[in-house]
């Protein structure tokens, strides 16, 4: 883990520079608070600082203070130790209240920085730990189980998304919903684990015909819906017509078969005045005008 040190006095910096990298500490030692700062407000900031309380340019708790207010509202966490000379009690009330989390009296004791620096590491672990469940959950909130694309709930998000941003650019933004043609007779005829295997082999192949940023996500059983930003109606016919291709061209090996595969495909170009249910709206009428015209195939 890394550690900046931000201490003026050339022998203390060298102390603790020596102590942390022994206990096995990548550290960063600065002269001043001013330095301090510029390193904690960049993008790969150290997670323990350790700051000596009166330093050129900014004291310790100036600097603690200025961290503490970038991050507010943002899920990250710098542990702060202020070093300092100081032991009236109105003044280590001042450091805490500043943002700091702990506070080492000079001259430090070995013993009682290294107990209190792991102290501030078990702290960020268990930050670092609690950020990254919080991002586990987020993302399975957002994706489908079985086929790992975005459920229902985040198509809706990105399509708001796409709409604000196709409105304020004025560039097309197309949709394909496209659907499974009977897709019941596969899991009645091959069972359930079947037809998981078939919508994550159409997941597959479905993905490969897509740029990098387009949204795909599985819009509820065996519908899917892809967003196409900056395609226009004749764009998205050719890219709906290489999907069915993928899907109907070649058999979808099950494991105990090889089976013909075929989707029913609606497509709609937005308006620039009608709203997500709208457009979605319009390309389930195209898919349901391609089931009833016969299916395995494309309608607008």
């Amino acid at each position: 883990m890394k550690i900046l040190i931000a201490e003026d006095d050339l022998l203390s910096r060298k102390m603790l520079e020596s102590i942390l990298s022994k206990l096995g500490y990548e550290v960063l030692a600065v002269d001043s608070g001013s330095k301090a700062w510029d390193i904690l407000n960049s993008e790969s900031s150290p997670q323990i600082a350790i700051l000596d309380w009166m330093m050129p340019g900014m004291d310790g708790p100036e600097v603690c203070s200025k961290i503490r207010q970038r991050e507010s509202g943002i899920d990250q966490y710098t542990y702060i130790i202020l070093l300092t000379a100081k032991t009236e009690k109105k003044d280590l009330i001042a450091g805490m209240e500043s943002g700091a989390d702990d506070y080492i009296s000079k001259p430090f004791d070995t013993h009682e920085l290294g107990v209190r620096v792991r102290a501030g590491q078990r702290v960020i672990e268990l930050q670092n730990q609690l950020r990254n469940e919080k991002e586990k959950h987020l993302i399975l909130s957002m994706t489908d189980g079985l086929t790992g694309i975005l459920n229902r709930r985040a198509l809706y998000e990105a399509l708001e998304r796409e709409i604000l941003r196709a409105g304020r650019e004025r560039t097309p933004l197309s949709i394909i919903m496209l659907d499974i043609d009977f897709f019941k007779k596969i899991n009645d005829g091959h069972g359930h684990n079947t037809g998981d295997v078939v919508l994550k082999e159409l997941v597959r192949r479905i993905l490969a015909e897509l740029r990098p940023y387009d949204t795909f996500g599985r819009y509820g059983g065996e519908e899917f819906i892809v967003l196409l930003p900056g395609a226009y109606m004749y764009e998205v016919l050719a890219v709906s017509e290489r999907i069915r291709g993928a899907i109907r061209n070649t058999p979808f090996d099950v494991g105990t078969a090889c089976l013909p595969v075929t989707a029913s495909f609606g497509v709609a170009e937005f308006d620039f005045k009608e709203n997500s249910d709208a457009l979605i709206k319009r390309a389930d009428v195209a898919l349901y005008k391609a089931k009833k015209n016969g299916r395995d195939r494309i309608e607008n």
